[in-house]
């Protein structure tokens, strides 16, 4: 494929144009094609031009070496926009949640909530990622996530906000569904269990149904809400309970311990 200048000779005068030549596949062979009608040579030199041959030979010559340099360039490999560097200290998450396959259970779960995108995929790689760089969620999404070796990203940042408010509505049957699988595969040690209580504030102004002042780990004013966390033996979790901030956790550490016990039928001092 390469430009030339063609001389055409009529009654008027010599007509100059730049062509373009190129493989035509269908046809098997060499096709001619105009780019650029220039005009009578004579016309060309009353314009200005002096020698109009010379001239457009030269532009011609200026146009394929440009069309060279760029074909050139087409095969050099070149620095991406995205670094090459991937987030790779999750692994060994990732062989331990893929052998508890809780995929096809969160499936089924995800079901009434008609997402169009795996839940089992998102919280996946929001464990990895809180793993190798915890940050807020949306840095997870545009920094950390997109680095994941490995990861779904099948969503959009609004879909991730979605996925978790679901995920946190449904949060207990998704610990008896992770329960379940790990029971299946490791022995759990409940002859003695944990159980602690902590708090997390929220910069709002206004307080909520769960969202309540109380006495913060902080010391700040801002509403918060309470987080009871029950272990086994061996400090691997087996329930959950969030509730609101102004309560004591006195009765909820009653209350989550004894519907963990009964929902896995553990006997054992907490």
């Amino acid at each position: 494929m390469a430009y030339f200048l063609k001389k055409s000779k009529n009654k008027k005068g010599l007509y100059l144009q730049i062509y373009e030549s190129h493989w035509d596949a269908g046809r098997g062979h060499t096709v001619n094609s105009s780019v650029r009608a220039l005009g009578y040579e004579h016309e060309l030199r009353e314009a200005g031009i002096a020698d109009p041959i010379a001239h457009f030979k030269a532009e011609v010559d200026e146009m394929n070496a440009k069309r060279k340099a760029k074909k050139a360039a087409s095969k050099v490999k070149r620095i991406g926009e995205h670094t090459p560097e991937r987030f790779l200290g999750h692994f060994p998450l990732r062989a331990v949640n893929e052998a508890l396959k809780v995929a096809q259970d969160l499936a089924y779960l995800q079901m009434a909530g008609g997402f169009r995108f795996s839940l089992h995929g998102l919280l996946s790689d929001l464990i990895y990622a809180r793993a190798v760089s915890p940050c807020s969620k949306s840095r997870t999404f545009h920094d950390v996530i997109p680095q994941l070796a490995g990861a779904d990203k099948t969503y959009s940042l609004d879909q991730l906000y979605e996925g978790i408010c679901f995920l946190g509505s449904e949060y207990q049957k998704v610990v008896e569904i992770y329960n379940h699988k790990v029971s299946e595969l490791f022995d759990r040690d409940t002859s003695t269990t944990y159980f602690d209580c902590t708090n997390f504030f929220f910069e709002i102004d206004r307080e909520d149904t769960l969202r309540h002042k109380g006495v913060s780990k902080e010391g700040r004013k801002d509403p918060i809400v309470g987080l009871g966390l029950l272990l086994d033996a061996d400090c691997i979790p087996l329930g959950m309970v969030i509730y609101p901030g102004n309560e004591s956790e006195k009765p909820v550490i009653r209350e989550v311990i004894s519907q963990t016990k009964r929902r896995n039928n553990m006997y054992g001092r907490t």
